[in-house]
């Protein structure tokens, strides 16, 4: 089931049923920032998405919130001999991407698959263990609000979709999330404009996380 709701412009947004986790609309101008953030985010990554070492005949693999589709399909392309396999808590566009005889969409809710502990965060660590994971390698990538002397061309393109995009991206978020526990109109709009000055990156400041891949190989 979809929900139409009105953002502070009063334009309608589409969104997941009311009960999913993922609050962000679902709609084609969610799936045009999907694409141009999978486009820039692979430049950060010097144009690689794969980070483990795989061979080319793997059997099986599933991209677990695969959004647009934009990597699932990436996979399925490098991979011929594999069936790749996409879920999502809605139905990935067809029209953005050849289709691919060893490619599937399932649109599902995993977190409905089974109960889940939102608290199990600190028991990630014993799971890995519990696996047998081997080799496990880090990876990290600079992700800037903006940009600044001294960026690779890739990490000040992506700056300046971060900076821009995420409070345009928060809005519709802290809209519905306020009328959803009974806050105030002009509280939210409140929180939204503080939020944009908190992304207006003045002269001397520099806003800046790191964003992290993780591989490891079954034992």
């Amino acid at each position: 089931m979809l929900v139409s709701e009105s953002d502070e412009s009063g334009e309608k947004r589409q969104y997941h049923e009311t009960k999913a986790a993922y609050a962000l609309p679902n709609d084609n101008v969610e799936q045009q920032r999907l694409e141009l953030q999978h486009s820039l985010f692979k430049g950060l990554m010097g144009e690689r998405i794969i980070h483990a070492p795989l061979p080319k005949d793997i059997g099986r693999a599933v991209d677990i919130g695969c959004g647009t589709g934009s990597v699932t399909h990436e996979i399925a392309s490098n991979y011929a001999s594999a069936s790749v396999y996409g879920v999502d808590l809605s139905a990935v566009p067809t029209n953005l991407r050849t289709p691919l005889s060893n490619l599937t969409y399932t649109h599902n809710s995993l977190l409905r698959a089974k109960s889940l502990n939102p608290f199990a965060g600190s028991e990630l660590g014993s799971l890995f263990d519990a696996a047998g994971l081997e080799d496990i390698a880090v990876r990290r990538y600079i992700s800037t609000c903006g940009e600044w002397e001294g960026l690779t061309p890739e990490a000040a393109q992506f700056g300046q979709y971060v900076g821009k995009q995420t409070p345009l991206m928060c809005g519709p978020l802290m809209q519905r999330l306020g009328r959803e526990t009974g806050r105030d109109e002009q509280e939210v709009k409140t929180a939204m404009d503080d939020l944009a000055r908190e992304f207006e990156v003045g002269k001397g400041q520099r806003l800046w996380f790191w964003v992290y891949v993780v591989c490891g190989r079954k034992a």
